[in-house]
């Protein structure tokens, strides 16, 4: 077995034969869909999403060719995928050769720490070119508007080359202490300075004598890492050259949710933003059960009473699925899949619902 087959049965298997094969296709690509959003929280697999966002559609399905073959590992059912019992032996045989990192959290960090690291790897190789006075040398990154952010960056802090260099890495070495040796590793190796260049993903699977599918995730975990120790509010007290890399960065919802949110804190209904923004209504309410699901603090009082909360919890405890159309069946015809979708956003899975494990 694969490193990418042992993924891919993992998360087979977390979905609890509930999904089809291309929920997992779309939660490793990162499709930002109402549904990918959804799933990736009722079935607490959403730090997976968009950890593969470079997997061609004929590569998974050369994977899903080889694990369904004669059904060996695989049995597909309509719309919903399931482990056979090979399968499940499969996937526990493989835990003691491979290992997922526990860092990961594609959600919320993953577009967040790409731009960091976009960043922090010209940061680190412009001030290692500055201090080695070499003003003229080839970017690690091409983009525009990281090049133009450096710029300002250095003329923002204000420090002379040696200063900076120096503060950087007391600030990196501090920010790794804190992460598991293999991610620390990663991070450290892939950047480049003067007469360095940063290692690649492969050549560091080699070096850690890893799947390559596996060293990529393991340095995702990192930087997610990263993104979530640099995107805190009390980040700049400990790490204040670091932090600045994260300053104008919001990680969570996606952008339109994130619009319907403010609309709803200034008192506007469903109706009224739909109207507003010339969105569905349905939409609006997709945006919502993202909210609810990305932050604790949000309300669906408004949306949701208590009774019919109740009633929805007690068929969630009884049926144990998160198969949206046999929770609705189970129910009063008035409860409708948006009060189900916020009900099920607000519980704790693991305690209320039940746990794959």
């Amino acid at each position: 077995m694969t490193f990418e087959q042992f993924l891919i049965l993992s998360l087979i298997h977390r979905f609890r034969g509930e999904r089809s094969a291309s929920a997992v296709y779309h939660l490793l690509k990162g499709k930002r869909t109402a549904q990918t959003i959804q799933d990736g929280f009722l079935y607490q697999v959403h730090v997976y999403f968009q950890t593969l966002k470079s997997l061609t559609r004929q590569e998974w399905q050369a994977l899903m060719e080889d694990l369904s073959r004669s059904g060996r590992w695989i049995l597909n059912d309509g719309n919903r995928c399931l482990l056979t019992e090979e399968g499940l032996q499969a996937l526990e045989a493989a835990r003691s050769r491979f290992e997922l990192p526990t860092g990961l959290d594609g959600w919320f960090y993953g577009r967040a720490a790409e731009k960091i690291w976009s960043r922090l790897s010209l940061l680190v190789q412009t001030a290692s070119h500055l201090i080695a006075k070499q003003p003229r040398f080839l970017p690690v990154v091409r983009d525009d508007a990281t090049l133009r952010w450096i710029k300002g960056y250095l003329k923002a802090v204000g420090r002379d080359r040696e200063a900076l260099a120096a503060g950087l890495y007391n600030e990196l070495v501090a920010l790794c202490s804190r992460f598991p040796e293999r991610e620390a590793t990663l991070l450290s190796n892939r950047l480049s300075g003067s007469g360095m260049a940063g290692k690649t993903i492969d050549q560091m699977a080699v070096l850690l004598s890893r799947p390559e599918t596996e060293t990529l995730l393991w340095f995702q975990s990192g930087l997610h890492r990263t993104a979530k120790v640099l995107t805190a509010k009390q980040s700049a007290s400990s790490f204040p050259l670091l932090s600045r890399l994260a300053k104008d960065i919001d990680a969570g919802l996606t952008a339109s949710s994130a619009k319907t949110y403010e609309l709803l804190k200034k008192g506007l209904g469903v109706e009224d933003i739909a109207r507003l923004r010339r969105l569905k209504t349905a939409t609006v309410q997709d945006h919502i059960v993202e909210i609810a699901f990305c932050d604790p603090e949000f309300s669906i009082r408004p949306f949701v009473n208590e009774s019919a909360e109740r009633l929805v919890k007690q068929v969630l405890k009884r049926t144990r699925t998160r198969r949206l159309s046999a929770i609705k069946q189970a129910l009063p015809a008035d409860i409708d899949y948006f009060h189900i979708r916020l009900v099920l956003a607000r519980m704790n899975d693991r305690d209320d619902v039940g746990s794959d494990a």
